[in-house]
C-alpha cells in the first residue's frame, strides 16, 4: 500500500508492500523474480531502483548514515538507516520483525529501523533517535514515528522469553489465559511506544498500524511459513523524501 497519509506530509513517499507485490528479498526467490517485484515497487513510488538503499539486517544495532549518494546501496551488518537527502528511499525487509519509520519535518530527516525481539532488547529504535538528534540536529518534539506490521501479542507466544529476566519488560509479558500449555505473550510494539514516550516523543506523534503479520495473510510471516510450510518471503517498508514535494 502506498500510504502518504501515515505522516500527513506531502514531502514523503511511504510504501508498505504485501504478498500481492511479492517477495522482495533475494534470499527467498530467484534474482529475476525478485528484481521484477522490486521494479513494481519503484513504479509505485515514482523512483528508480538505484534510489533504493537497504541493509543486510542481522538483528544487531549498527546504524548507517547516508549524507551523500553512493553507488553501493547495501549496508552490511546494519539494521537502521538515517538520511536527510531527497530522492533517497530507505527500505527495510521484514516478515515478523517490525519496520519502524521516523520523520522530522523541520530538518527533513527520515530513518528506518529493523526491530525484532533482539533489536527491541538492544533498543535500536532509541539509538536511531539519538543519532537523529545528535548528527542531524532533529527536534524530539517534532519527530513522528510509525510502527508497521509485525508479530504482535495476539500471535507471538512462547513458554519463555529472554525478556523475562529484564525488569523493564515485565508489563509487556503476559500469561496467555486461553492457553493450557503455559504459553506467554510478548508485546513488542507497546514496549517501543513506551520507551519512545519516556525519551520525549509525543504520544500523538506515534502511529501504530496494529497489523499482525502472523494472523494477517496479506503479509509474509516467518512464523507462519515454519508452521504451515508456506513459502518464505519478505515484504518491503520504504520511506523517501520527494525532490519537489510541498509541505
Amino acid at each position: 500500500m502506498l500510504n502518504e497519509e501515515l505522516f500527513l506530509d506531502k514531502r514523503l513517499k511511504v510504501l508498505i508492500s504485501d504478498r500481492v507485490i511479492g517477495n522482495i528479498d533475494f534470499r527467498f526467490g530467484s534474482k529475476k523474480e525478485t528484481l521484477n517485484h522490486r521494479q513494481n515497487l519503484v513504479k509505485l513510488l515514482g523512483c528508480r531502483l538505484t534510489d533504493l538503499y537497504e541493509m543486510e539486517q542481522i538483528h544487531g544495532s549498527r546504524i548507517g548514515f547516508i549524507k551523500k549518494k553512493v553507488k553501493k546501496k547495501l549496508f552490511p551488518q546494519t539494521d537502521a538507516l538515517i538520511t536527510n537527502l531527497k530522492n533517497v528511499f530507505l527500505m527495510v525487509k521484514t516478515a515478523d520483525c517490525f519496520p519502524v519509520l521516523f520523520f522530522e519535518p523541520l530538518n527533513h530527516t527520515i530513518a528506518v529501523c529493523h526491530v525484532g525481539w533482539r533489536g527491541a532488547i538492544e533498543k535500536i529504535f532509541l539509538k536511531t533517535l539519538i543519532l537523529m538528534l545528535t548528527h542531524f540536529h532533529c527536534s524530539p518534539n517534532k519527530i513522528k514515528v510509525v510502527i508497521g506490521p509485525g508479530a504482535r501479542k495476539c500471535c507471538f507466544q512462547h513458554r519463555h522469553f529472554l525478556q523475562e529476566k529484564l525488569p523493564e519488560w515485565q508489563e509487556f509479558i503476559k500469561n496467555n489465559q486461553k492457553d493450557k500449555k503455559n504459553y506467554k505473550t510478548l508485546d513488542i510494539p507497546s514496549f517501543i511506544k513506551s520507551e519512545l514516550k519516556i525519551v520525549g516523543i509525543k504520544r500523538e506523534n506515534i502511529k501504530d498500524l496494529k497489523i499482525c503479520t502472523i494472523c494477517n495473510r496479506n503479509f509474509f510471516s516467518h512464523f507462519r511459513s515454519l508452521k504451515e510450510k508456506e513459502r518464505e518471503g519478505r515484504f518491503a517498508t520504504i520511506i523517501g523524501l520527494r525532490e519537489n514535494g510541498q509541505s
